[in-house]
């Protein structure tokens, strides 16, 4: 144990030392809390957007056909991907499932002994992302 300081202003002095936060004391729990909770959404999207931009396109896009509204490369199906929608949702839905946060507990925590699986969701969006884009025929664009 160390021993106690002999005097008040001592333990002031100590206490000086340690860094300071730029945020109110208040603040901190909720917005942890709060970010915790973004990767329910952002682990899947990352899933998707990693597989298609950079592992099917690899980086590589047709800026002209960007532009195109109908009929486009990027069009798809009145400019939403079916396959890409269903992938996040489906991701979406496993990362709310198995999260395990102060503001939410999934109900798939308790049965998996306590598990936090919410970056799993990346790994499950690009597979149905794989699945559903090659069973549908419709597959990321390639540039030229």
């Amino acid at each position: 144990m160390e021993p106690r300081p002999r005097h008040r202003h001592q333990r002031r002095r100590d206490r000086r030392r340690l860094p300071r936060s730029p945020l109110p004391h208040r603040l901190h729990h909720p917005l942890f809390s709060f970010l915790s909770l973004l990767i329910i959404v952002f682990a899947p999207w990352a899933g998707v957007f990693l597989l298609a931009d950079m592992v099917l396109r690899r980086c590589a896009y047709d800026s002209a056909a960007l532009h195109v509204r109908e009929g486009g490369a990027y069009w798809y199906r009145s400019g939403w991907h079916p396959a890409g929608l269903t992938a996040l949702t489906a991701a979406s839905s496993f990362s709310a499932l198995t999260c395990d946060s102060e503001l939410w507990t999934g109900p798939l925590v308790a049965p998996l002994g306590g598990a936090d699986l919410t970056l799993l969701g990346a790994v499950v969006s690009a597979l149905a992302y794989v699945l559903l884009a090659g069973r549908s025929g419709v597959r990321p664009a390639r540039a030229a």
